[in-house]
């Protein structure tokens, strides 16, 4: 079977645009780049940590839906009682700080779903889940 020259100019102009679409959705990092983050989170809420009942956090924010934005609220951690946090997120990653009788700490943190948030430092993970 003979192929005439204008399928395969065909064929070849197809598969440079192909490979050329793949690489450029790759990016240059060979497509390990994670995706945009465009979560718009909201914190205002009453958060139960998932391993102990007692541990909670109320927040509060006034940037509610918005990409970046500030919190504030209180930890309540038995038996030591409740402390002061306050935080700032950018999409689905943020940052708490909890003014603890001990010293205030910091957590990273992020949303894993709307209403599940996982706070980590050091070797310490938290989960808390909307209420």
């Amino acid at each position: 079977m003979r192929i005439s020259s204008r399928t395969s100019s065909w064929r070849n102009a197809l598969f440079t645009t192909l490979i050329g679409t793949a690489v450029a959705a790759c990016g240059s990092d060979g497509g390990t780049t994670a995706p945009v983050d465009n979560f718009l989170p909201v914190f205002t809420n009453f958060w139960r940590n998932t391993k102990v009942s007692g541990h909670t956090l109320t927040l509060q924010s006034s940037n509610d839906g918005r990409a970046v934005g500030t919190f504030s609220g209180t930890e309540t951690l038995p038996p030591s009682g409740s402390s002061q946090a306050s935080g700032s997120w950018t999409n689905a990653t943020f940052s708490i700080s909890i003014a603890r009788t001990g010293g205030a700490v910091t957590y990273g943190g992020k949303f894993i779903s709307r209403d599940t948030i996982r706070l980590t430092r050091s070797s310490d993970t938290l989960v808390f889940a909307r209420q």
